[in-house]
Formats: structure tokens, C-alpha cells, sequence
């Protein structure tokens, strides 16, 4: 940014220069709704004593991939 005196008159002018910036960076990524996966962990209904742990492993995993989300995320670009 530049102030110039105009020798004409007592007016001053102002210059700019505006940089072209590249779009910001969108990424997406996968995230677990925390929320639905106690909701369809509740659904399930586990019956501790008489379940054993791969069943416990599957429900898990299943109820985990249910409640995955796609989240959109914008990159800031790095201070300088």
C-alpha cells in the first residue's frame, strides 16, 4: 500500500496491490458419531454373561461402521 502527494492538489492517492491466492484445501475424512454409536450400542441390548468376545468384537465393529460420518474440513494456509 502506497500514499502519493499529488502535486496539483492537496489530495493524496492510494495504491494497493492485491495478491491472487489459491483456493483453500478442502479434505474429508471419517468420524464416529459418538452419539449414535451409544444409541446403537443401547439397540443391541449386550448381555454380559452369556456373550463371548468375538460376537462382542463383530457388535462393536458393526455398531462402529454404522455410526461413521464424512466430515468436511478446510486447510488453513501456515502463518507466516
Amino acid at each position: 500500500m502506497v500514499y502519493v502527494n499529488s502535486s496539483v492538489s492537496n489530495h493524496r492517492q492510494l495504491y494497493v496491490e492485491i495478491k491472487k491466492t489459491k483456493p483453500r484445501k478442502y479434505y474429508q475424512y471419517e468420524a464416529i458419531n459418538y452419539k449414535e454409536l451409544h444409541k446403537s450400542m443401547e439397540k443391541a441390548g449386550i448381555q454380559e454373561s452369556n456373550d463371548d468376545f468375538t460376537r462382542l468384537e463383530k457388535l462393536i465393529q458393526k455398531c462402529m461402521e454404522e455410526s461413521k460420518v464424512i466430515k468436511t474440513k478446510i486447510m488453513n494456509e501456515p502463518q507466516k
